[in-house]
This record gives structure tokens, C-alpha cells and sequence, in this order.
């Protein structure tokens, strides 16, 4: 599996809400999640699943043409 680096720099707010995120998380699962799992989890949840099976297609269709 290929994994894509991405560099996010958050306002300092934000970071607090992740790091607030984090420890609830820790509380309710008992295990620590990473920063950079919790994004990941954060943008699949607000975008990925938005991806329909045409978006796909599509992505795929024009991938091959370029």
C-alpha cells in the first residue's frame, strides 16, 4: 500500500481541540490514538465517505487517460 505524506499546520485552537479529542478518546477506548490517526479518522469521516462509486469511476477514468 502506498502512503502520501501531508503536512497540515493547525492554529493553535485546533491543536488544543485534538489534543482534547485525544485524551477523550484515550478515557473511552482505554488505548491512545496518534495525532495523525485521529486526522485520518477525522477526514475520512467528514469527506471519504461522501465519495460515491461514480466519483470513483470517474477519478479512475480520467487517471488513465493522462
Amino acid at each position: 500500500m502506498n502512503k502520501t505524506a501531508v503536512t497540515i499546520e493547525l492554529p493553535k485552537d485546533i491543536a488544543e481541540k485534538l489534543e482534547l479529542l485525544q485524551q477523550s478518546y484515550k478515557k473511552k477506548q482505554g488505548v491512545s490514538i496518534t495525532e495523525s490517526t485521529l486526522i485520518q479518522v477525522l477526514i475520512s469521516r467528514e469527506f471519504i465517505r461522501e465519495i460515491t462509486p461514480f466519483d470513483l469511476n470517474d477519478y479512475y477514468a480520467n487517471k488513465e487517460q493522462h
